[in-house]
């Protein structure tokens, strides 16, 4: 990335004097926000938007020089208007309760000293659980051959002792304190929550910072054995205040992987992606040449992973992780599962030789990756480089139809408004994205038949070579949320 200085520097040359009156600002960040300055606010924001405007005048420019136009069009259509709905996003806020919130830390801070002191009794003393050298030596773990100790979440889940699963669920809690809740109740205005959307991930993906709504922990047990167990719920503290509200989900379901069956368009996984079974289900009875309800949950589980190892462009070793086998084996059954469904290696082949020939790739809007290493002469660099290239297209592809289905809902909301019923004092409103699924606020009584629009322009928003399956739910709260049928 570039600061603002470069991108002047580099884009818009005419306006370096102008932005040299306010000084260098801060890293990345803008002179407007420079607050450090001694240049009056109003200055600073006044030349950083007249620079912008000179700034992107080039970038047009250089977008419309590109192939047959195609990026220009997908900026225009697609990512600017996105800018207008995800700024009305974070000015409405994610409904958040702080008297909820400050009894889920109150809770949390409990259980981690109840957990602690468990811990010690179990290993008959105290001892530092955040220092990995005391850990280790309680564990019994030794150095590596590289002078290392690692005592990481993979090794203490392969110990599988009372203790090694107390020190996993106190490190759970320890890290949802630290990284949800404590800067959630610092970003609590009014009962709302309103966290700040960034689309330029390199995938193209939505994430969220200041805070990271998305990151907010799904719930989760703390076994202490029987009736005493805890349930830690962080999400039950976001609900609509108003009455008479509550939240709508609609969710992709394996986007990713009707993504790969599109682009690869291998007949074995199109035809599974075209019906109403179990898809990870299927491709394991296909696969193992078994009758689908000899496919145990765990055979289905373990393809699931290799599936999204091929999605997320996973290595050896993290399949391995997953899978928990050999990295031999890993590679074994990823081999098998290449030979019953050829078509997705010729396909991930096909797109590492495009990356290789044109130094990017491109997801199914045309929008591209520039990839740096894909011809590097070190392998490591350039194998990153290449898994890279596969898990851009397939999510690049994927944020792509969440991004458009973001701004056909906003379109056919306000299309439908006077059949709805909707108001300014019962609008439906787009409060939170989490990848491939959409969260809105809405009036109880008119949810269904919001919901029914939501799934249309879901299931609509593109054509694939297989239908987009969405699952909708409905709840009074964020943990509480019920998948609904309509």
């Amino acid at each position: 990335f570039m600061s603002f200085q470069q991108m002047t520097q580099q884009l818009a040359p005419e306006c370096t004097a102008l932005t040299s009156l306010c000084g260098n600002g801060r890293g990345y960040g803008s002179h407007g926000l420079d607050t450090a300055s001694a240049i009056l606010a109003k200055v600073r924001c006044s030349v950083e938007a007249c620079v912008t405007v000179h700034i992107l005048k080039t970038q047009i420019e250089n977008l419309e020089r590109i192939g047959t136009g195609q990026l220009y069009k997908f900026f225009k259509e697609l990512e600017m208007p996105l800018q207008n709905s995800l700024c009305n996003m974070e000015l409405i806020g994610f409904p958040a309760n702080e008297t909820a919130l400050r009894k889920i830390f109150q809770q949390m801070v409990e259980t981690m000293k109840k957990l602690e002191l468990k811990i010690y009794e179990m290993h008959g003393g105290k001892f530092n659980l955040g220092s990995t050298s005391a850990v280790a030596k309680v564990l019994g773990l030794h150095r590596k051959a590289s002078g290392r100790i690692s005592t990481s979440r993979q090794i203490l889940e392969k110990i599988d002792s009372p203790i090694s699963q107390a020190i996993i669920s106190y490190r759970k809690l320890s890290a949802t304190l630290a990284k949800n809740i404590q800067p959630l109740l610092k970003c609590v205005r009014k009962d709302r929550i309103h966290g700040q959307s960034i689309t330029y991930t390199q995938t193209g993906r939505i994430s969220m910072t200041e805070p990271n709504l998305q990151n907010v922990a799904k719930d989760f047990v703390i076994d202490f054995g029987g009736v005493e167990n805890v349930v830690i719920s962080c999400r039950s503290a976001f609900f609509p205040t108003e009455s008479g509200r509550c939240f709508l989900s609609s969710d992709f379901c394996q986007l990713e992987m009707r993504i790969l069956a599109h682009l690869s368009q291998d007949p074995a996984l199109l035809k599974v992606m075209n019906t109403e079974r179990d898809i990870f289900t299927a491709i394991a009875a296909r696969w193992h040449k078994l009758a689908e309800s000899d496919v145990s949950q765990q055979l289905r589980d373990g393809t699931k992973q290799i599936c999204y190892g091929i999605v997320y462009g996973m290595g050896m070793h993290s399949l391995a992780d997953a899978l928990k086998c050999t990295e031999q084996e890993a590679s074994s059954l990823s081999q098998q599962f290449h030979l019953a469904y050829p078509g997705i290696r010729a396909y991930t082949d096909k797109v590492v030789k495009f990356a290789r020939n044109n130094g990017y790739i491109e997801t199914i809007t045309g929008r591209r990756r520039y990839l740096e290493h894909i011809n590097s002469g070190e392998p490591q660099q350039k194998k990153q480089a290449e898994r890279q290239a596969i898990n851009s297209t397939i999510q690049g592809s994927a944020a792509d139809i969440a991004k458009n289905a973001i701004l056909r809902m906003e379109k056919n909301i306000e299309k439908y408004r006077d059949k709805l019923g909707i108001t300014k004092a019962n609008a439906v409103r787009f409060v939170l994205h989490i990848h491939d699924e959409l969260v809105f606020e809405v009036p109880t009584d008119r949810a269904r038949k919001v919901a029914k629009i939501l799934s249309l322009t879901m299931e609509n928003c593109v054509k694939l070579s297989v239908p987009l399956k969405v699952k909708l739910k409905m709840g009074e709260s964020w943990a509480e949320l019920q998948e609904i049928k309509l």
